[in-house]
């Protein structure tokens, strides 16, 4: 993978350069046409993603019914779940028109992080904060749900 991909993201600015070109070696680029799935919920988390073309949408699926979480636009991260502790995906993540992806290897990327303790502070907190809006999006979503219901006084 080309290491200033990687270098130019904020995620991966932390990094010092031998820790980017390891990064490097275990990434690849992706290139996926509309309506391919990138992963499905309950898939290993074998890999965190970069979008570096492209548009990709992020849902919850539970008994049926489909939320749209959030959509991943160029230069942001998806699929860090391995670096929360959860070994599959959460979410469904699906390419809304054709898409450039960095793929990253999860187990590479986490034993850099481990090796490197001040980094890997500074990366979860980075990664902790993409999660934590797309958390606050998603409540909002849901309010609007629940308030558009109708509900009867008993």
């Amino acid at each position: 993978m080309e290491r200033t991909g990687l270098r130019g993201h904020n995620l991966f600015q932390m990094l010092q350069p031998k820790q980017v070109e390891t990064i490097s070696d275990a990434t690849e680029e992706l290139v996926l046409d509309a309506g391919s799935a990138v992963y499905h919920a309950g898939e290993p988390a074998e890999y965190l993603y970069v979008v570096r073309e492209g548009r990709v949408a992020l849902r919850g699926v539970s008994g049926g019914v489909t939320l749209h979480v959030d959509d991943v636009m160029p230069g942001e991260i998806f699929g860090t779940c391995l670096c929360s502790g959860r070994n599959t995906y959460a979410l469904e993540a699906q390419c809304e028109e054709k898409t450039t992806l960095m793929r990253v290897r999860a187990d590479v990327f986490n034993r850099t992080l481990h090796n490197d303790p001040i980094l890997g502070y500074a990366v979860q907190a980075y990664i902790s904060g993409v999660y934590f809006r797309r958390y606050l999006d998603a409540i909002t979503k849901l309010q609007t749900v629940v308030q558009a219901l109708p509900l009867a006084r008993i």
